[in-house]
């Protein structure tokens, strides 16, 4: 099937998207973490153990070029083989078998089928040695394909009413699944909202040759580096208001670069999902969890007045509470702007109809907990 748009345009949109992108919005000192940190015995040999399988296989650029000489040795290889050419077949396939090594993506489905063949293995111990030792070849291969490597918060906009969404990804063999961290009123959070199936791609079958990359032309290659989008078949999830009618439709998972976005088919819907600073997870978590402690608030209450008895009820008007029992709430971003309106206008009779405010309660909680903030109207 055709691609639902074109990718190149897309690239290209997603591309200028990043210039100015979410993260950069919400993290204007690219501080959020301490660039230096002490460094255990075990972290370090980690580290070097890291390094070392990044330094077998090739990346980026080289990782590309590696790809256009096996293409062209691999063409040799059958013009050496049909002229009968034996000093010229086993110099190239030697050349082959030793540029194929590097190649992250060819030695993990290499080691994935090795796997499969140890089964057949009637010994046991031996069954279980040839196992291990293919699967952790298939982990450090694996470990150096971008695609395999996304788990994590990612956020990217849906809908324009909607603004912006969080979701998780994790992965279940080779199948990307992405689970929505905040959700909206089609499809809420904690459901899936798609899925892809990141299967290196096989010579000769029809199943996954039909999504070969698409080729940019060269002055965006030049430009943004990458001269090939990768795409994989995959399924997205769409539901009506207030997640009826709930099915799977037809997608694609792209890759760009170190980001990645998704292609609901029959909507021909495109969303671009990048990585999100600390401030702006603690922005879309926060009524998350504010709307979480409202419902519980409700219940909570509920429960007390089913369980109160009348007695219990009238003892509780007559006696005098020792400590006023503060609300379980965090607040949004728009509570917090609009107290703050508030105090600025000074006007005292306004909040008279806040008991919690009045208290103090609510308002030495947010002191304690949130702190001064500055007003982050444009940043949503």
């Amino acid at each position: 099937m055709a691609p639902p748009r074109s990718f190149q345009n897309a690239f290209l949109a997603v591309r200028s998207i990043q210039k100015r992108s979410i993260t950069k919005m919400y993290d204007s000192n690219g501080e959020d973490i301490p660039s230096q940190l002490p460094e255990s015995a075990a972290r370090k040999a980690r580290r070097l153990r890291e390094e070392k399988i990044k330094s077998r296989f090739s990346s980026g650029e080289e990782l590309r070029n590696l790809r256009t000489d096996l293409e062209a040795l691999r063409k040799n290889l059958q013009w050496a083989e049909a002229m009968a050419d034996i000093g010229r077949i086993m110099d190239l396939r030697k050349a082959i078998s030793n540029g194929e090594d590097r190649d992250p993506d060819i030695v993990y489905e290499r080691s994935k089928k090795l796997i499969q063949e140890a089964e057949k293995i009637n010994s046991i111990p031996k069954k279980y040695e040839e196992k291990l030792k293919h699967m952790k070849e298939a982990k450090a291969a694996r470990d150096c394909i971008p695609r395999f490597n996304l788990e994590g918060l990612w956020v990217g906009k849906y809908d324009d009413r909607e603004g912006y969404e969080m979701i998780n990804v994790t992965y279940s063999g080779d199948t990307l699944i992405a689970t929505k961290v905040t959700g909206n009123n089609n499809v809420p959070r904690g459901r899936t909202s798609f899925t892809a199936d990141l299967s290196p791609i096989e010579e000769g079958n029809d199943e996954t040759s039909a999504l070969k990359p698409v080729k940019l032309p060269e002055s965006v290659s030049e430009k943004w580096g990458v001269d090939k989008v990768s795409r994989y078949r995959g399924e997205g999830h769409i539901a009506s208001k207030g997640y009826v009618k709930n099915k799977t439709v037809e997608g694609q998972f792209v890759m760009l670069g170190d980001h990645f976005s998704f292609v609901w088919i029959p909507m021909r819907h495109h969303v671009f999902f990048v990585r999100p600073s600390a401030q702006l997870t603690m922005k879309l978590l926060r009524d998350i969890v504010s709307k979480e402690d409202e419902v519980d608030n409700m219940k909570n209450h509920l429960n007390r007045c089913f369980e109160k008895s009348t007695d219990e009820g009238l003892m509780q008007l007559v006696e005098e509470r020792e400590e006023i029992e503060p609300f379980r709430r965090i607040p949004r971003e728009r509570d917090l702007k609009a107290f703050m309106q508030e105090q600025m206008r000074g006007n005292v009779e306004t909040l008279q109809w806040f008991p919690f405010w009045k208290n103090k309660i609510w308002q030495d909680y947010v002191k304690k907990n949130v702190g001064d903030r500055k007003d982050e109207s444009n940043a949503r």
